[in-house]
């Protein structure tokens, strides 16, 4: 009589291990997709909000001074602004390097030294406005001015420009 050899089927094939390993591999790679993905729309949000806290800083500083100490002029000579004020005071608004901007003596460096480049700063002027008082009334009596400093984003195609519009009102 013949006797039968009883196979053990308790292990798995390469088949099944195969199919389980590619599996967990196309998990791991969405997972890690997700997680890359994340993690460059984290680090975006934290360079606008760091820029954005660098334009306040900055505008901030410069509106409260125009704002509290009545502007009378503004000049530009060579990438300088020189802001007057009533009380004779002089402020200086200036490039010292491409990474930074000086404000009154004060520094202010960019936010990341490597995406960011300080490109210029500029000075429109509008003269003889009559939007203040109407035609009739106004006869010279105020210039606007847009003070524009233009920052260059080395991985972006845009320039970002921080701009604060201003009124000197001539004294009569």
């Amino acid at each position: 009589m013949k006797t039968l050899v009883k196979m053990n089927n308790k292990g798995f094939t390469i088949v099944e291990i195969v199919m389980s390993f590619s599996l967990i591999m196309i998990l791991s790679m969405n997972l890690f997709m997700s997680i890359t993905t994340y993690k460059k729309k984290q680090d975006l949000e934290s360079f606008k909000s760091s820029l954005a806290s660098y334009k306040m800083t900055l505008v901030y500083d410069i509106q409260k001074d125009i704002n509290e100490k009545s502007l009378t002029s503004i000049t530009e000579s060579s990438g300088v602004l020189t802001l007057r004020f009533e009380n004779g005071l002089t402020k200086e608004l200036k490039k010292i390097s491409d990474t930074k901007i000086s404000y009154d003596g004060v520094a202010y460096e960019v936010p990341d030294k490597d995406l960011i480049k300080v490109a210029n700063i500029s000075l429109i002027a509008k003269k003889n406005n009559d939007f203040i008082y109407g035609k009739e009334e106004s006869e010279g009596k105020s210039d606007l001015y847009k003070i524009t400093i233009k920052l260059e984003l080395k991985e972006y195609t845009d320039d970002y420009l921080i701009t604060i519009p201003t009124i000197v009102f001539k004294q009569a």
